[in-house]
């Protein structure tokens, strides 16, 4: 008999946590997946149903302190979860621990974000919420998606505590024949892409105030800015500010991620030290992209001692700027960087393998 995973996600729009999920569910047919939403409806709801899992949304309301661990409790009444896997929700970790600890089940949460931005009175929020639903059983284990959230942990009083491994995340395959650079003349179009929420986790900014310094040298080129976000209208405005709106294309949300990234030339990926990882990236490296990234956080696990990608100062767009123009100079180092961004994300973030590390941390 299949043994049944319970989820907790803590809304259904999409990103990267609401994307693991999505992969650990095609990575397990064997396993009966149950969702719970605490919070709003959103289109990942609709895609895990169509992945084979279970989904029930508790609105709004289950996001408060009281109403997480409301809706766990109307959970465990009509589910028995052989394992819970909990995708992210910090605010609401202590009190659902509390509630899951006496199924005496495998309980997992992932760590998707480092921990030492946090707020030294958010943390103690956190210590205070622990002592309030103190612990019926042993602590989770804490699946971090990069050594650099893992090590992380050591800035918090809170975190500290939990054991913690490390499995990156998996990334779907491509089903588009993969990236193939092309030849490139200063009058061509090269397109630069990035995909991301427009969110302060990113920096969206540096990659933008690089554009007027490669149009010098690529009049034509183009940035597509793939994703969506609270920072749209400032980012919008900054492109407004240099004179480049019409190098500058906000695509907004998209479904197919390379369906969108198997027209650009180059993949740009600038963030920040709040930066967990960035499937993003793994998903254009998958791709066989030639990447370019910011030098900070988690970036340099993607490779950069196999030369897997390039790596440049974090908020420097003039030097952004000459790496990506000397990269799309060079087709031939743009054919070596594509081949070995698909053999590093072909082993680092195989969905497979993924998979089995969180079925055997759950005891599936």
């Amino acid at each position: 008999m299949s043994k049944t995973l319970l989820h907790v996600l803590f809304g259904g729009q999409r990103g990267g946590c609401e994307t693991n999920a999505l992969e650990l569910i095609r990575g397990t047919p064997m396993v009966r997946h149950r969702i719970a939403v605490l919070g709003q409806d959103g289109p990942m709801c609709e895609v895990w149903r169509e992945a084979g899992a279970i989904v029930e949304v508790y609105g709004r309301e289950a996001t408060s302190i009281r109403g997480a661990k409301r809706a766990i409790e109307a959970v465990i009444e009509k589910i028995n979860p052989d394992a819970a896997m909990l995708w992210h929700g910090l605010v609401q970790l202590p009190q659902l621990i509390h509630v899951l600890n006496p199924l005496k089940i495998p309980i997992c949460v992932h760590g998707g974000n480092p921990a030492h931005t946090m707020k030294r009175l958010v943390d103690w929020r956190y210590c205070l919420l622990a002592n309030l639903y103190p612990l019926r059983g042993p602590l989770p284990t804490y699946i971090c998606c990069s050594q650099y959230v893992a090590d992380s942990f050591e800035a918090s009083r809170y975190l500290r505590r939990f054991p913690r491994v490390v499995v990156y995340n998996g990334v779907k395959q491509p089903q588009w024949p993969l990236h193939q650079p092309r030849e490139l003349s200063s009058s061509d179009a090269p397109v630069i892409g990035m995909l991301a929420r427009l969110s302060s986790i990113k920096d969206h900014a540096t990659l933008i105030r690089a554009m007027p310094t490669i149009r010098k040298q690529y009049p034509n080129a183009v940035l597509e800015l793939a994703g969506d976000g609270d920072l749209r209208e400032p980012l919008t405005k900054l492109a407004v500010e240099l004179e480049i709106v019409d190098a500058v294309h906000f695509l907004g949300d998209i479904s197919d991620a390379y369906a969108v990234i198997s027209r650009w030339d180059l993949f740009a990926y600038a963030t920040t030290e709040r930066e967990g990882l960035g499937n993003a990236l793994a998903e254009a490296m998958m791709f066989g992209m030639p990447c370019v990234v910011t030098d900070v956080g988690p970036m340099r696990e993607f490779g950069s001692s196999e030369n897997a990608i390039e790596l440049v100062a974090a908020a420097s767009p003039n030097r952004l700027a000459e790496v990506v123009i000397e990269s799309l100079k060079n087709l031939p180092d743009r054919l070596s960087s594509s081949q070995r961004s698909k053999t590093f994300a072909s082993m680092r973030f195989c969905p497979n393998q993924y998979a089995v590390q969180y079925r055997n941390l759950l005891r599936l």
